[in-house]
């Protein structure tokens, strides 16, 4: 069976060992939450579908878990504004403007109680240096959150990103997995994102990439796993 998606277009094989990477499904970005991305509640459904499923060989998960000073926090920038691009003085780092969320030990970074969990599950929690922030679920040097290792130590050659979100933390980490050598897709009725002009930047960079793109009907409705292949 053959789905056509444009350069991303895929054909089903089972061949490689896969991971789901499950991004920062977390209360602060869900609806009520502090820096809540729109519909972002819509991937939770998507989600458990596709744990129930069972056609992955690991589940991994990552989760922001800031400090309350943390660099990207607006509060802890005096005279910055909320989501501008600011140099962080002692570091020189550009960095974003957000306010307050997923903060260690507080309900909003918390996974929703909605989202399935099992035993065997492996968190990864990125963002926890006080002067660095990190999108990708790998880290952002110096920031190293083990994701890359545990992947390579499980054998996987493919993975599948959801989450949130879409133009920051999803594509971030697919970025990083795409770089790193592994086959990567995005599930995109699996994410959401924060606003229409970052989404299409981060879709013209996993072009670049090779980054394939899939719907989770996919999976769901295939006895096999999407494989990117030539157009």
């Amino acid at each position: 069976r053959r789905v056509h998606g444009g350069a991303n277009e895929i054909r089903f094989r089972c061949l490689m060992p896969s991971a789901l990477l499950i991004i920062d499904v977390q209360y602060d970005f869900l609806e009520g939450g502090s820096l809540a991305v729109p519909n972002g509640n819509e991937v939770i459904p998507v989600i458990n579908e596709l744990r129930k499923s069972r056609k992955f060989d690991r589940i991994f998960l990552t989760q922001d878990w800031h400090p309350a000073d943390h660099c990207s926090f607006c509060i802890n920038n005096p005279g910055a504004k909320m989501f501008e691009t600011i140099t962080l003085p002692d570091t020189g780092k550009q960095q974003v403007m957000w306010p307050a969320h997923c903060v260690q030990g507080t309900h909003g970074a918390c996974f929703h109680c909605d989202l399935l969990r099992e035993e065997s599950d492996v968190v990864f929690q990125k963002g926890c240096l006080s002067r660095s922030d990190s999108y990708s679920g790998f880290g952002t040097s110096p920031e190293d959150t083990g994701l890359l290792d545990k992947l390579k130590a499980a054998n996987i050659d493919k993975v599948f990103v959801v989450g949130l979100a879409t133009d920051y933390c999803v594509s971030n980490t697919a970025i990083d997995a795409a770089q790193a050598g592994f086959s990567t897709c995005v599930i995109e009725d699996g994410c959401r994102g924060i606003a229409m002009q970052t989404i299409e930047e981060a879709k013209a960079k996993w072009r670049e990439l090779g980054i394939a793109t899939a719907a989770s009907r996919d999976l769901l409705y295939s006895s096999s796993e999407p494989e990117p292949s030539r157009a």
